[in-house]
């Protein structure tokens, strides 16, 4: 099998690998793994006019305890950002479908 089929195809099947390859809370994301996530995908950057900060904006609009996103969570994440960035929300969730991140070392 090569490395492409391997790969998910939706962003809940990415979402659910990112939760199993980090050391995170069951079914739950904190914001340091989506910021990395979000800005390997090309979402955070200067491109798209989306900051760090604007990200972590709309994630505490969306967590319910401010730490952490559910995959809900996070589907409502996108879509704020898609809505505020006149941005198409399939596409944005495509590119997080299709990228995930590297772990970051401590």
């Amino acid at each position: 099998m090569s490395e492409e089929e391997e790969e998910p195809r939706s962003l809940k099947d990415t979402f659910n690998v990112i939760c199993e390859t980090s050391e995170s809370e069951e079914g739950k994301l904190p914001w340091e793994i989506v910021e990395n996530w979000f800005t390997h995908a090309g979402i955070i950057s200067f491109p798209s006019g989306m900051s760090e900060r604007d990200a972590k904006n709309v994630f505490n609009k969306v967590s319910e305890n401010k730490e952490s996103v559910s995959f809900k969570e996070l589907q409502s994440m996108v879509e704020h950002i898609a809505n505020d960035r006149n941005k198409d929300q399939k596409e944005l969730e495509e590119q997080l479908a299709m990228a995930i991140p590297q772990r970051r070392r401590k």
